[in-house]
């Protein structure tokens, strides 16, 4: 009976270290001059120099409002961890900050990007 006790109670804590959790990174994304970044991929990565990270590679499309919701499954290791979100070739650093254990659910961090480069100009055309 002790070690059905024990295995239940180490079982209990282990499934507390690993649970997962959702962690919702969302936003607009617009170019230098408040344009929206319409239907374009944003890569999310570990940062350089981020150990035990190795699990979250993920992307995501924006909208065409430039609107994107990034969706990871992540556990209480990855608190203070830096993800590296790339879109178009620029990053853009997101530090995962997860709430107390008393709270429960967590809510949707918000980060909005803006780009440093000017929206493409496509040719006219006249037909």
């Amino acid at each position: 009976m002790n070690k059905l006790l024990l295995v239940s109670i180490l079982i209990l804590a282990f499934s507390n270290i690993v649970s997962a959790e959702a962690y919702t990174i969302s936003g607009y994304t617009t170019f230098s001059d408040g344009t929206p970044v319409k239907k374009t991929k944003i890569t999310v990565e570990c940062s350089v120099n981020e150990h035990n990270c190795t699990s979250i590679n993920d992307m995501v499309t924006t909208d065409l409002n430039g609107e994107y919701k990034i969706i990871l499954d992540i556990n209480k290791s990855f608190n203070g961890k830096k993800l590296s979100l790339e879109i178009l070739g620029e990053y853009f650093v997101h530090t995962i900050e997860l709430k107390s254990q008393n709270e429960t659910q967590q809510e949707p961090v918000i980060q909005d990007i803006q780009l440093n480069q000017n929206p493409p100009t496509y040719p006219l055309s006249f037909s």
